[in-house]
């Protein structure tokens, strides 16, 4: 009985779906289909005076040279796939009171989405290079012709290479790290168009200081990742209450190669999910009509109670309590299926801070209590991933090993400053050292990420040293360096 209700409320609730199928989230692109002209949840806009769409890097270094020669500020963009504004161009016009005079005749726009393509594969040390602008879907059909994978990903596959690196996306699995902690070897162009090759043992501030870099250093344009053999992964996820999945977090985190936990605040309720390797083979597909149903229901669910927000709460104990959104199953998957994100995302907003690993459970009551306290009502689940440390000079998890606490939203950004920038403040208090995820929604400044990030003074004297005129900024970038005054 439970099912075929579950089955009829899908089937009613998908011709809503369908009709609103135009806010599914997805960037919008030129014709050519090599530059977003919107993000992927249609937020923010990118135009520019001069737009370049390179496909070789003499192309790269000549849009460098010719932005420094006619005085643009240079912004670069991959895939539009942020929900901040890091990748909006600067276009403010001749005679505004804040413009540098180094600038003032416009922005000029990389798109790298076409700059892609697989440039050689080191058989022998299993390591793939590839041009920047290679999306990661791409990448994944690479590496499977390898028979390789990596032991990191993003849960969605639109986002390039170049773009995962700049803000430090990761994965999950206190045995892994960043995405770049896979990285090998970078190549970049630098403001002065300079090509320069950086590792870990050649240029090793720019290796460092550069994977991670903001589209403040430069054009990062090739990137070299170390894989391994491709591998299936078991999977299978259960159903906690929120106080004993948090009481027990260290051992559900540690206890198996891939974790995490999704929350839904209002019946404190945790799907965890754990995975591990394993030699099985994949288990059959399920029936992707129906697993679009079940997604088109919670979608149509979310954006009907956003015009209602009090009727949040009760609509997700329905989802939770009755429609069993949250259920016990498992699976064996290729890696790359298990990782990632197969369904639908419907449009919101994500606010994101890592935190130390010993912090998440107080890190997570705090997140609750302000839900309760302001009366907010939260119909997206949220993500709590833990990973190791890394040695990238602004990444989330440098130095030791942290836990990423995700924040949604639907709908209602009227109330995103108030949620997110309380919540930042309280995870201040109680001392869990905040790192904001650099693409995502954060009211932090440059006061505080200089207590939260070690080598943050290093980075800007980076920035002073290849880019001394700030040709690399925008809007974004110069509220980050308020105070060192990079970004002018």
């Amino acid at each position: 009985m439970h099912y075929l209700f579950q089955s009829v409320a899908a089937i009613l609730t998908t011709l809503a779906a369908i009709y609103f199928s135009p806010l599914n989230s997805r960037a919008r692109f030129d014709e050519g289909g090599c530059c977003p002209v919107k993000n992927w949840e249609h937020r923010h806009e990118f135009s520019s005076s001069t737009v370049i769409r390179p496909k070789t890097l003499e192309d790269v270094v000549a849009a460098v040279n010719l932005a420094r020669e006619q005085r643009k500020r240079v912004t670069v963009i991959g895939s539009g796939h942020s929900y901040a504004d890091i990748a909006v161009p600067d276009n403010r016009v001749d005679g505004d009171a804040d413009r540098s005079a180094a600038h003032s005749n416009g922005s000029l726009l990389i798109c790298m989405r076409c700059f892609s393509g697989l440039v050689g594969v080191n058989d022998a040390k299993k390591q793939v290079t590839v041009l920047a602008g290679t999306s990661l879907e791409q990448l994944i059909e690479i590496l499977d012709q390898h028979h390789l994978a990596l032991d990191v990903i993003p849960t969605v596959f639109e986002p390039t290479i170049g773009g995962i690196l700049a803000v430090g996306t990761h994965g999950c699995g206190t045995g892994h790290s960043s995405f770049a902690s896979m990285v090998r070897e970078i190549e970049l162009v630098t403001p002065s168009g300079e090509v320069v090759a950086a590792s870990p043992t050649e240029n090793t501030d720019i290796f460092y200081g550069a994977t991670i870099n903001l589209g403040a250093l430069g054009v990062l344009t090739k990137v070299t990742l170390q894989a391994g053999p491709s591998f299936n992964l078991f999977e299978r996820a259960v159903v906690l209450q929120l106080d004993d999945a948090l009481k027990n977090h260290e051992r559900l985190m540690m206890e198996s190669e891939y974790v995490k936990f999704l929350i839904e605040y209002h019946t404190g309720t945790v799907q965890v999910f754990s995975s591990n390797r394993t030699q099985a083979p994949p288990t059959p597909i399920p029936n992707r009509f129906l697993v679009d149903l079940n997604t088109y229901a919670v979608e149509t669910l979310q954006l009907s109670t956003s015009f209602f927000p009090d009727f949040i709460p009760a609509a997700m104990r329905f989802l939770i309590n009755q429609y069993g959104v949250f259920g016990e199953s498992q699976r064996t998957g290729v890696w790359w299926k298990v990782l990632s994100i197969q369904e639908r995302i419907p449009l919101h907003l994500e606010s994101e801070f890592a935190v130390p690993f010993d912090k998440v459970p107080e890190a997570v009551e705090t997140v609750s209590r302000i839900i309760s306290e302001i009366g907010i009502g939260i119909s997206v689940f949220n993500e709590v991933r833990c990973v190791s440390g890394d040695k990238f000079w602004l990444s989330n998890d440098y130095a030791d090993r942290r836990c990423h606490v995700t924040l949604g939203l639907y709908n209602q950004d009227q109330r995103k400053a108030e949620y997110f920038g309380k919540v930042a403040e309280r995870l201040i208090q109680i001392g869990a050292q905040p790192r904001p995820h650099w693409a995502k929604f954060y009211t932090l400044h440059e006061t505080q990420f200089k207590t939260v990030y070690p080598k943050w003074d290093d980075f800007v004297a980076l920035k002073r040293k290849l880019d001394p005129m700030s040709m690399f900024c925008n809007g974004y970038l110069r509220r980050i360096f308020t105070e060192s005054k990079v970004c002018v």
